[in-house]
């Protein structure tokens, strides 16, 4: 049995698709009889009882507040610096109920080498999960499971003997996916009234799915073809709601079910991350929005009146 730590943080700003791909790593070793214990801090959206309710023990550190990291990129340098690194290495120290740990798993922007300096000794191996390649880590195993990962880019950033492990082939998916595509049937030609499944992730700071939905209408769709999940960090999730009712579209205010509505979709509207290999896992065909965002959309949706839909097809 080895004993599993894991340092990982959700947020409106940082999204969940951190904890989520942690979770299902840490259920796969549950299931193998590990027991595992999350570290969070109790940032807004922080996932906390959603980790619990998956039957984990979080210990939460106390809240952290930084002031004028108004988006994530913000939030991210600012809680690099070094102060704050070590603060939460300290915070994290003072948590544990014990000193050993068979494995460490960190998967947090924001906490890099002075970190896991500070981790040395608590655990006899880290696992780090990232996909950035942009500081130094210390680490015995490195999880980049991004398509295009290359362990050349983390040429000066990791120590002679990590292993690294590069690439969708390693990656973080629940079992569901892997199951319900095996029973899915195949996806044939694309129908008249196509089934449109829209999910942009937990939280969608800036109100994307609200535009994705214009642009829907727009193309002329409507109906219950069209099912929507909002996150359940998502702080428009009521004016989505409404939106769908007045389309007769199908909303969802977060859901257990991804894999089977991806299975029952023709194509999808999404985010990238670990959301977008879900979709790939399913075969889904869909349009991939960027959300990360500094000041101006990065996305906008036909003007009324395109032909989005025949484009398409």
């Amino acid at each position: 049995m080895m004993r599993v730590l894991v340092r990982v943080d959700a947020s409106s700003l940082l999204g969940a698709g951190h904890v989520m791909r942690c979770l299902a790593l840490a259920g796969e070793l549950k299931r193998r009889g590990h027991p595992v214990v999350f570290v969070m801090r109790p940032l807004a959206g922080h996932l906390m009882t959603e980790t619990r309710a998956a039957g984990f023990e979080v210990l939460a550190l106390p809240g952290l507040q930084l002031s004028g990291s108004g988006s994530q990129i913000d939030w991210i340098e600012m809680a690099r610096s070094l102060d704050v690194q070590r603060l939460d290495a300290s915070e994290t120290l003072a948590l544990l109920p014990h000193r050993f740990w068979d494995w460490m798993l960190v998967d947090h922007y924001a906490l890099g080498l002075e970190w896991q300096r500070a981790m040395v000794g608590v655990a006899q191996k880290l696992l780090a999960v990232e996909d950035q390649a942009d500081r130094p880590l210390r680490c015995d195993i490195l999880l980049n499971q991004n398509a295009g990962a290359t362990v050349t880019r983390y040429a000066d950033l990791i120590p002679s003997g990590c292993l690294s492990l590069m690439g969708p082939h390693y990656a973080l998916l629940r079992p569901e996916f892997s199951e319900t595509v095996n029973a899915a049937p195949r996806r044939g030609q694309v129908s008249a009234a196509p089934r449109v499944l829209v999910s942009l992730g937990g939280a969608d700071p800036h109100g994307l799915a609200l535009q994705v939905l214009q642009a829907l209408a727009d193309c002329g769709l409507r109906g219950r073809d069209v099912t929507l999940v909002a996150g359940v960090q998502n702080p428009h999730a009521q004016a989505l709601q409404q939106r769908c009712q007045a389309l007769g579209y199908i909303f969802c205010k977060s859901t257990q079910a991804m894999a089977q509505l991806m299975a029952q979709a023709d194509w999808a509207v999404g985010a990238g991350g670990v959301s977008l290999l879900e979709r790939c896992a399913m075969g889904l065909p869909s349009i991939t929005l960027p959300l990360l965002r500094i000041n101006n959309p990065v996305w906008r949706p036909p003007k009324r009146g395109a032909r989005c839909w025949r484009s398409i097809r």
